[in-house]
């Protein structure tokens, strides 16, 4: 969304936007220790939407709520020459931008697309400002991330072996992928992001480690 210094933030289009919408005052959140930790928009002393940084990043998380084609995109020229009256433009929030790919380099990879346009990534920030649904990866999540690879290695490594059925110990592998998937979503839904990939291969690599030494130790004598 934006970078940021130590003292002060460079303030995107996104927020700036968001602010006149929302009819909010722009406030930057500082740590004495770490600086500026993010943003807040207020009006009449009221907090209207907050959006966290990362620690030590400068930057925020970006929750793209679809592609490009979700925002309804105008002309300017239509603007310009009226074939767009101002009446369907009432209570909006607009972005000025180029759409084009490749001709102005404003353009970002996005989980939709390989390339889109910079101005549909202020979009997706603007979206999430104005419903006041943003993302953050909180201090505590990478302990809470290692803490599943421990947890589930020592409940997997314990429970595995006990089991005599091969159907029954990939019942438990999906278990434990579907649940891991399960809360990665609902943390997700409350605008905290979690690690994917690292903890389910994680779990991945222990399951199928046990079920094949488990094979040759026991199984295949059986």
């Amino acid at each position: 969304t934006f970078r940021s210094s130590a003292l002060r933030p460079t303030r995107s289009i996104s927020l700036k936007t968001a602010a006149v919408a929302l009819r909010a005052d722009i406030r930057p959140m500082y740590e004495r220790t770490v600086g500026i930790v993010g943003v807040q928009l207020a009006r009449d002393g009221q907090v209207v939407a907050d959006l966290p940084l990362e620690p030590n990043a400068g930057a925020a998380l970006i929750d793209y709520p679809g592609p490009h084609d979700i925002y309804r995109t105008v002309s300017f020229v239509d603007v310009a020459e009226g074939a767009i009256g101002p009446e369907q433009l009432k209570g909006k929030a607009v972005l000025v931008g180029v759409t084009m790919i490749g001709s102005s380099g404003d353009q970002r990879v996005t989980p939709f697309n390989d390339f889109e346009a910079g101005v549909y990534t202020h979009a997706a920030v603007l979206s999430s400002l104005l419903r006041n649904s943003t993302l953050t990866a909180p201090g505590w999540a990478d302990a809470f991330n290692l803490g599943f690879i421990w947890v589930s290695a020592l409940v997997l490594s314990l429970l595995v072996p006990r089991l005599s059925k091969f159907r029954l110990k990939f019942l438990v592998l999906w278990a434990a992928i579907f649940g891991w998937l399960l809360v990665t979503h609902l943390f997700f839904r409350n605008g905290i992001q979690l690690q994917v990939v690292v903890p389910l291969l994680s779990v991945t690599v222990v399951s199928f480690t046990l079920l094949f030494l488990g094979y040759f130790w026991g199984d295949r004598d059986k």
